[in-house]
C-alpha cells in the first residue's frame, strides 16, 4: 500500500492482467491521477495519437512505473538488447516478441505448459485414430486436430491465447511465400539424398488424387489446410514451452533458448510423421524435421503463426497439386 492507502500502479496492473480483467476493464475509478486512465497527463487508451494498447501504460509511464507495455500485436520488444535478438534476417524489427517465454505478457506456469502438450498429444492421436474411410469422413479428425489444441491453450492462457495470432500484412505474405519456397527446396535436396541412400517411402496423402470427384477434392484441400494449421499448433505450442522452461527457469539466454527450442520441437514434429513414411526414422525425424526448421524460422521471424501456417499450405498444397496433375497426365496418356 502506498502513504495514501492505495495499491501502487505496477501492483494494479500486474494483478488485472493476470486475472484478466485487464482486457475488458476501460473504467477509471478512484485515485485518477494513479490508476484511471490519466496517467502524467495523457490516457493509455486514449490518447491524441492511436495506440495499440489492449490496457496499460503508454510509452511516457513505463519508466516511472516500471511496467513493460502490451500491445495488440503481444508483447512489445522494446526491452530487449541488440545483442539479446538475431539479425534483421532472422527477426525482423517489428516491435515483436515472443510470448510467454519470459513470464509475458502473462506466466503460463509449468503445469499448463505440460497440460498444453499433452493435448497437443492427445490431439494428435484423435487425428491418426479415427478411421478415415474418404474425405469427407476425414474432415472430422482434421478439424478436431486444431481445435483440442486452441481450446486447451486459450483456457490456461485467458485472452492472450491471441497474441500468437497477428493481421497479415504485405510483407508477411512475401514471408509465406519465400519459407514455402525455401521449404521445398530445402525438402527437395534433404529428401535426394535420403532416397540415394536408404530409400525413402511415398507420402499416402498424394496417392490417388487423381480418381477423387471434384467434391472429394475440395475436402481434401480444405481438410489438409485446417490439418496443416494444427500441424503448426502442434509445434509452435512446445516451441513456446520448451522456450519458457530453458529462459524462465534454466536462465538460458533468450537466442539459446530459441536454437535449443527450434532444434528439439523439429525433432518432436519430425516423430509424429514416423508412421506416414512407414517408421523411416531417417526420412520422418531428419528429412521432415529439417523442413519443420525451415517453417518455424517462418514464426521466429514474424512472431505470427498465421505466416507459418500459409508457408505450410503452400508448400504442401504445390506438391498435392504436383501430384494431381501429374495422375491426371498419367491417366489421360493411358486412354
Amino acid at each position: 500500500m502506498t502513504a495514501a492507502e492505495y495499491l501502487p500502479p505496477a501492483v494494479v496492473f500486474r494483478a488485472m492482467t493476470e486475472s484478466g480483467w485487464a482486457e475488458h476493464w476501460v473504467r477509471a475509478e478512484n485515485r485518477k491521477d494513479l490508476t484511471s486512465l490519466s496517467f502524467c497527463g495523457r490516457s493509455p487508451l486514449r490518447s491524441a495519437r492511436p495506440r495499440r494498447v489492449v490496457w496499460g501504460y503508454p510509452a511516457c509511464c513505463e519508466k516511472r512505473y516500471g511496467v513493460r507495455r502490451r500491445t495488440e500485436q503481444g508483447v512489445s520488444a522494446d526491452h530487449l538488447d541488440v545483442k539479446d535478438r538475431f539479425g534483421r534476417q532472422l527477426e525482423r524489427r517489428d516491435g515483436r516478441d515472443f510470448p510467454f517465454y519470459n513470464r509475458e505478457p502473462v506466466e503460463v506456469s509449468t503445469w499448463k505448459w505440460i497440460v498444453i502438450i499433452v493435448s497437443c498429444a492427445i490431439a494428435f492421436i484423435v487425428l491418426i485414430s479415427i478411421p478415415q474411410p474418404n474425405n469427407y469422413v476425414a474432415l472430422i479428425p482434421r478439424i478436431l486436430f486444431p481445435v483440442i489444441m486452441l481450446v486447451v491453450f486459450a483456457l490456461l492462457t485467458g485472452g492472450f491465447w491471441r497474441s500468437i495470432f497477428h493481421k497479415l500484412t504485405g510483407w508477411d505474405v512475401l514471408n509465406m511465400v519465400f519459407f514455402a519456397v525455401l521449404n521445398t527446396v530445402v525438402a527437395l535436396i534433404v529428401g535426394g539424398i535420403i532416397r540415394a541412400l536408404t530409400g525413402a517411402a511415398d507420402n499416402a496423402a498424394t496417392q490417388g488424387l487423381a480418381q477423387l470427384s471434384p467434391g472429394e477434392l475440395f475436402s481434401f484441400y480444405l481438410g489438409t489446410g485446417v490439418q496443416l494449421f494444427g500441424e503448426e499448433l502442434f509445434t509452435i505450442l512446445p516451441f513456446l514451452a520448451v522456450m519458457y522452461w530453458l529462459y524462465a527457469k534454466a536462465h538460458l539466454s533468450r537466442k539459446t533458448a530459441i536454437i535449443l527450442a527450434w532444434l528439439i520441437t523439429a525433432v518432436w514434429f519430425g516423430a509424429a510423421h514416423l508412421p506416414t513414411y512407414d517408421w523411416n526414422v531417417l526420412q520422418a525425424v531428419v528429412g521432415i524435421g529439417v523442413a519443420r526448421l525451415v517453417l518455424t524460422l517462418a514464426f521466429i521471424r514474424t512472431k505470427n503463426i498465421l505466416v507459418s501456417t500459409g508457408a505450410h499450405i503452400l508448400n504442401d498444397w504445390a506438391g498435392f497439386t504436383f501430384a494431381l496433375l501429374t495422375g491426371l497426365a498419367t491417366a489421360g496418356i493411358a486412354r
